[in-house]
């Protein structure tokens, strides 16, 4: 995965998303964010990355325009 994105959207989104992520959990994969970057699947419509986060109560999704050189899913730390 390898993207390009403007800064203070992304930052805007990961700070909605964090409220969702758990914050004392025995599943430690519940304190991560998915990134997951996929190209456009209809010619013309922009590039995303959608971050998701759980607790496994609430479930939250948002989505950044970007430039999505390689799409990919990964899981990044949370904090």
């Amino acid at each position: 995965m390898q993207i390009t994105a403007n800064t203070a959207p992304l930052l805007r989104e990961l700070s909605i998303a964090q409220g969702a992520v758990a914050k004392h959990t025995t599943m430690p994969i519940l304190s991560y964010f998915l990134f997951e970057a996929a190209k456009p699947t209809v010619p013309g419509e922009p590039s995303t990355v959608t971050v998701t986060a759980t607790d496994l109560d609430i479930f939250l999704t948002c989505r950044v325009e970007a430039d999505v050189s390689a799409g990919g899913k990964c899981a990044m730390p949370a904090k």
